[in-house]
């Protein structure tokens, strides 16, 4: 008994360091969240140039004036009309105007040279 009395003896407990508690002022501070946006270039729209041609106004020619009235500026036919006379797509807003507006090409050889490709495509 001697001897697991030695042992007990040589194994005493020493307490360490006390435990300091950590000082506690509310709610943990919450972190920023960071948003991924993708940053794109904003595009610049040329406005619309209208040709200074020789003929008439589309909306001085009363047929095709009311032609115009019963388009939809959504329909198809409009759409590729703009795009014919204009080189590119217009504003929905702005599309019947824009056609109204038109009163032919300056010079119509310049024009076939530059959309032949799209006058024979439609």
């Amino acid at each position: 008994m001697s001897d697991s009395a030695d042992s007990s003896d040589s194994e005493v407990y020493i307490p360490r360091d006390p435990v300091v508690p950590l000082p506690v002022s509310g709610p943990r501070e919450r972190k920023k969240v960071e948003r991924f946006a993708i940053v794109t270039p904003e595009k610049t729209e040329k406005p619309i140039v209208i040709p200074q041609g020789k003929g008439k106004k589309l909306c001085d020619i009363p047929t095709v004036n009311n032609n115009l009235d019963k388009l939809k500026a959504i329909d198809e036919t409009a759409r590729g009309l703009h795009r014919l006379l204009f080189g590119r797509n217009g504003v929905p807003k702005a599309l019947k105007a824009n056609l109204r507006e038109f009163h032919g090409f300056p010079d119509l050889s310049e024009v076939i040279k530059k959309k032949n490709s799209s006058f024979f495509k439609l």
